[in-house]
């Protein structure tokens, strides 16, 4: 009998190590491609402060999807959201990141990593007038098999943004 119990328990703490392993490789994994994927997220910022769209398009993939920080917008693909940055663009002098922190994104059945990205960030522009702005910025992107983003979900007050941003351009025409 206890022959028995003791090969139980051995087997037992067998299984449960094998199974921890298993998990703690996919975790392991997941965060390795989360690292992956900060890379290109921090590569979209670089391209969209240089207001290099190309580079910034290539980091996209074409099907992918956006969900716009401003009310009403429909604009749901890359190319309506690169025209929104070209916007941006036009009624603002400087982009500049002050502050940026990147989490792991997490599958919502199992709460562990899944190699998607969320970014906290702190930017800071100066509009055409020399007017600062600083604004956080909340985004999450999730990742397709080649590092591409397929979508795009942001949040920051874009309304009065671009409400300050085109005053202080008017202002500059005057």
């Amino acid at each position: 009998m206890k022959k028995l119990l003791l090969c139980f328990l051995v087997s037992a703490s067998l299984i449960a190590c094998t199974n921890q392993e298993t998990k703690t490789e996919t975790v392991d994994a997941n965060i390795a491609l989360f690292k992956e994927n900060s890379k290109v997220v921090q590569k979209a910022f670089d391209s969209f402060i240089i207001n290099d769209l190309n580079a910034w398009s290539e980091l996209f993939a074409d099907t992918a999807k956006f969900n716009s920080p401003v009310l009403g917008d429909t604009s749901s693909n890359k190319a309506a959201s690169r025209k929104n940055l070209v916007g941006f663009h036009s009624i603002t002098k400087e982009f500049k990141i002050t502050k940026v922190v990147y989490l792991p994104t997490v599958d919502t059945l199992t709460f562990k990593p899944d190699g998607g990205v969320r970014s906290l960030v702190e930017w800071n522009m100066v509009l055409l007038n020399g007017d600062k702005v600083d604004m956080k910025y909340y985004a999450y992107f999730k990742f397709n098999s080649d590092h591409k983003i397929v979508s795009a979900n942001e949040f920051f007050d874009a309304g009065s943004y671009i409400k300050l941003a085109s005053e202080a351009a008017e202002k500059v025409k005057k």
